[in-house]
């Protein structure tokens, strides 16, 4: 097994939510019950992200899809923070319509 040290990316699981519902999908999203859902909270994001401080390599958000999170916006202002260069911050997403809400935050 790779140390989390050793990777090239690492990525936060910040949902579960997801619009799609994908029948191959591999993290299962978009097939959980609504009482099943979860948002990470703001205050562990930031534990997660400042844990990483440091890391050589690239930190993202991953889920569900992250643009579904009710906080998204500060969290992408927070990694931004956190993680100045623009090539070491991921975001996995599936494009929900919300997407384009915070296109120019994500770009």
């Amino acid at each position: 097994m790779r140390s989390p040290a050793d990777m090239g990316i690492i990525q936060i699981d910040v949902t579960n939510a997801c619009h799609s519902r994908c029948s191959n999908c591999t993290r299962l999203t978009g097939h959980y019950k609504k009482d099943d859902i979860f948002f990470m909270d703001l205050e562990c994001y930031k534990k997660a992200v400042d844990s990483l401080e440091g890391f050589p390599e690239i930190v993202g958000m991953i889920g569900g899809d992250p643009l579904l999170h009710p906080q998204f916006e500060e969290m992408c202002l927070y990694l931004e923070k956190k993680v100045t260069n623009p090539r070491k911050r991921g975001l996995w997403s599936s494009v929900p319509e919300r997407y384009f809400k915070y296109y120019d935050l994500i770009q």
